[in-house]
């Protein structure tokens, strides 16, 4: 599926609430119905309408899934707290689908999804979606953390890559030990050998813009040209950390 994503971002949508459940440490998905024809890519946001504000989330679903799903992690704000408190049955309003931060539906080169916290989520939604229509392409992600509670969506990640033997992950805690995990964060070094061992491949990243700031001049410093680099700020995020987004 493809269409023009400019003609669809300030497209306004009604969306009934479903429901609400925690992914990880003071990380939550929320989901809503999804309207008849609506039609929207992997890796796509949405901007909801608050009161007098609007807030961007990334979709967490996958196009093929029944539910729109996303995540984000509470901060604190008025804004997530709405999110939070909303009830079963709401409706809302949400201008989009939104970006061109999305799975790309053509070629074969491989794909390093970098992930900081929350920033999970539009990677969670292309790798559904590439699962499904069952890509052949190589696909590694790279997510970063804080600590093992706030790791979402991680039983499922763990799902994905084992049905799918094109897929990796590695995950990488920045302030604990754990079996099975890297610790340090993803800095100049890691991303000279990602860059080396993928080198004909495109290269994204999402989470807080401090952290994608860092991946993109790291993959610029590493010899990754900018046609090969994509990037997914999420705002509200502003301590600098991989875990913040």
């Amino acid at each position: 599926m493809t269409f023009d994503t400019s003609l669809t971002r300030n497209r306004e949508n009604t969306l009934v609430f479903k429901g609400v459940r925690s992914i990880a440490e003071k990380s939550y998905e929320i989901a809503f119905e999804k309207p008849d024809e609506f039609q929207y890519l992997a890796g796509q946001s949405m901007k909801f309408l608050i009161d007098t504000e609007k807030r961007s989330l990334s979709c967490a679903s996958a196009p093929h899934e029944k539910e729109l799903l996303f995540a984000f992690r509470n901060t604190g704000s008025k804004e997530k707290e709405w999110l939070l408190n909303l009830k079963e049955g709401e409706r809302v309003q949400a201008l989009g689908p939104r970006g061109d931060f999305i799975f790309p539906e053509v070629g074969e080169a491989p794909l390093v999804f970098l992930a900081g916290g929350i920033g999970i989520a539009p990677f969670f939604s292309m790798l559904k979606h590439a699962d499904y229509i069952h890509s052949t392409r190589r696909i590694h992600t790279v997510y970063t953390n804080r600590t093992l509670p706030f790791v979402a969506y991680r039983t499922e990640l763990n799902i994905l890559t084992k049905q799918n033997p094109s897929f990796s992950i590695s995950y990488i805690l920045t302030q604990e030990n754990q079996e099975a995990f890297e610790q340090g964060r993803i800095d100049a070094e890691r991303i000279l050998l990602l860059a080396r061992e993928f080198p004909n491949g495109l290269f994204f990243a999402a989470g807080a813009p401090a952290f994608v700031d860092d991946m993109h001049a790291h993959l610029i410093n590493a010899g990754v040209s900018k046609e090969h680099i994509h990037s997914r700020h999420f705002t509200g995020y502003e301590e600098h950390t991989a875990l913040e987004a």
